[in-house]
């Protein structure tokens, strides 16, 4: 698990805030936001590989309570909770935290596919159900917004 953060101490008070936590499909983006967005944007990040899309979201509740519309939360996470053995990860905790978190902006990713499996897999089809369940859950929320982690195939040899 790591933890990361940028502060402009000069505009401390009229920064913007942007969380980022996630599992390690995380690992690279925080760098990649931190060169692309202005000082004015303190960035704190929370890396925790192989966790529970669940665990994230109570991470990311304890980390959203000082947030405000100006803000932005980004939650990465939940390929871990489709392995063939688990249980996928329940709609319901991502719509409580849209739910308990309608005073700042909200990014959710989608879950990439597994390569290494079929496309008609059981697991990848579980994927894709979720993944359009979170997009139905996103239109009815304004301050929500997804961006999709699509990992090429050709990555996958």
């Amino acid at each position: 698990m790591g933890y990361k953060n940028r502060e402009n101490k000069k505009q401390k008070f009229n920064q913007h805030k942007v969380i980022m936590i996630g599992d390690s499909f995380l690992r690279g983006i925080r760098e990649i936001v931190e060169l692309s967005i202005s000082n004015k944007f303190g960035i704190y990040s929370l890396l925790e590989p192989g966790c529970k899309l669940n665990t994230l979201l109570q991470s990311a509740n304890g980390a959203s309570g000082s947030l405000t519309h100006k803000d932005l939360i980004f939650i990465c996470g939940g390929a871990n909770d489709f392995n063939s053995d688990t249980e996928e990860p329940t709609i319901d905790h991502i719509q409580e935290f849209i739910k308990s978190n309608k005073h700042t902006n909200i990014i959710l990713a989608n879950v990439p596919l597994r390569y290494g499996l079929s496309y008609h897999s059981q697991v990848n089809k579980r994927i894709r159900s979720y993944n359009k369940k979170l997009l139905e859950i996103i239109k009815d929320h304004k301050q929500v917004a997804q961006i999709k982690i699509d990992i090429d195939r050709k990555y996958h040899m």
